[in-house]
């Protein structure tokens, strides 16, 4: 979770880092978000991730205020609620307010990734993480994945 939070920005307390949950598809009030990332009081990072679908019309907006909601029922400063917008080359949002998202390419993710790779100590996860870095790495422009 830091090598994500250092990419894109995100001024996370470390003590949170031990311990915080993820949900995919989490459905809002006027939205479903791709990634959920939080941990109750300390913050919350929503993921929309786009590939190949067109943004739906006002989405990222929708998906920032039902955020907004999220974070004020888990008790997170607004101060540490992240809007993360995820696509193979790192554009900016069009369905709304871009300033609001901070914009992430599958290169520069698969390229944080690769930088930790070396000190995950289960073999299973380092298999995981390497294949999913040479996958992504496809989409968002040919990071070079060290052998570890």
């Amino acid at each position: 979770m830091q090598a994500f939070a250092d990419l894109c920005g995100l001024d996370l307390p470390p003590a949170a880092l031990d311990r915080y949950a993820v949900r995919t598809e989490c459905a809002g009030m006027e939205s479903i978000i791709d990634v959920m990332v939080f941990r109750r009081r300390e913050f919350l990072v929503y993921v929309e991730n786009k590939i190949l679908a067109p943004e739906g019309e006002d989405q990222v907006d929708r998906e920032f205020r039902d955020m907004r909601r999220r974070g004020a029922a888990l008790g997170v400063p607004v101060e540490r609620q992240y809007a993360v917008f995820l696509t193979p080359g790192g554009r900016a949002p069009i369905s709304g307010d871009p300033s609001r998202w901070r914009p992430v390419s599958y290169g520069g993710l698969a390229g944080a990734f690769a930088d930790v790779l070396p000190s995950v100590s289960s073999d299973e996860v380092r298999v995981v993480l390497r294949h999913w870095i040479e996958t992504v790495s496809r989409f968002g422009g040919g990071y070079d994945v060290p052998i570890v």
